[in-house]
């Protein structure tokens, strides 16, 4: 229905696909493009969790970060794309900086949501426990920032099912 200029075949799509495999460019551009964004994810990941952790756990932190975080959060990734190839060039620069983007965002604001939806009573009862501030957040803060799941079951073997009752069903 579309003249092959507007949208290729499947099968010319397939045809070329086979010929990057044999001549080893579509591995090679692979392998490229999983190392951007294994960077990316790194620096990403580092920027998200320091600015999950200043913002969560200070309320300096809070008042001087999560503002400019909320505003950068609602920017459509695409329409930095021009803007990030002024600032960084063309090349590598602008990728891995929109990577980054994409995941320390996310990252940022899930922890800080986390850590500020800690129970004080958790925390109160590792200060009374004679827990120091690091460990209290490292013992306590922390999982409890992580997923309910993980921050609720011990690793390990399931917990075994008791049946109440006098018939002996569960």
């Amino acid at each position: 229905m579309l003249s092959p200029e507007k949208l290729a075949s499947p099968l010319t799509v397939a045809q070329s696909a086979a010929e990057l495999v044999a001549d080893g460019q579509l591995v090679d551009a692979f392998l490229v493009s999983l190392g951007r964004v294994f960077f990316g994810f790194l620096v990403g990941g580092t920027v998200g969790v320091a600015l999950g952790l200043v913002s969560g756990l200070s309320r300096w932190g809070e008042t001087l970060l999560d503002p400019p975080v909320q505003m950068l959060r609602t920017l459509p990734h695409l329409g930095l794309i021009p803007l990030f190839i002024l600032w960084f060039g063309i090349g590598e620069e602008p990728e891995l900086a929109l990577v980054a983007a994409g995941v320390a965002f996310p990252l940022s604001l899930n922890l800080h949501a986390g850590i500020r939806q800690t129970d004080p009573g958790l925390v109160e009862a590792a200060k009374v426990l004679g827990y120091r501030r690091i460990e209290r957040v490292v013992h306590v803060v922390l999982p409890s920032a992580g997923s309910d799941r993980a921050a609720r079951r011990p690793r390990g073997r399931r917990p075994r099912r008791r049946c109440g009752g006098t018939h002996g069903r569960c």
